[in-house]
């Protein structure tokens, strides 16, 4: 969809949608692709649909797929313990306006609980940080995260 493939116009145009054998569902002749469940929802409406996707890879070695040759990729580094913070505060601030609770200010408080070697593991590890001081606000933070 986002490479404006004319063949997902094409097959709704002519019809070109059949019953796949073993998956039960439709596929299209000319892109080949799965059609959601047991229903034809169009992947393309219009060229240029102005769609713009991001996927995330890992590990890496998918990137060299011959699919994904003439797409822009962009190698992502690892963020600094600065970056950290700002998440950490600014999930702290989210989740006073979401559930009227704040949780410790101090960023320092989370350095041996919570991992910050991925992204996805800290903001995760922040949020049940936060749950627990939130349903235990009678332990200190340091007790919460043994």
């Amino acid at each position: 969809m986002a490479d404006n493939n004319e063949n997902l116009l094409k097959e709704i145009r002519e019809n070109a949608i059949h019953k796949h054998p073993t998956y039960k569902g439709w596929r299209g002749c000319y892109a080949d692709l799965q059609y959601c469940g047991y229903s034809q929802l169009l992947f393309l409406w219009r060229v240029p649909c102005s769609v713009k996707i991001i996927l995330a890879f890992a590990p890496t070695e998918v990137l060299e797929r011959e699919l994904l040759e003439n797409i822009d990729k962009m190698q992502l580094e690892h963020i600094n313990k600065e970056v950290f913070s700002k998440i950490w505060h600014s999930i702290n601030n989210f989740y006073k306006i979401a559930y009227n609770f704040e949780g410790n200010k101090d960023f320092s408080c989370l350095r041996s609980g919570v991992p910050i070697n991925k992204t996805g593991g800290f903001i995760k590890g922040v949020i049940e940080v936060i749950d627990l001081m939130r349903y235990h606000s009678d332990k200190t933070t340091e007790k919460l995260l043994k």
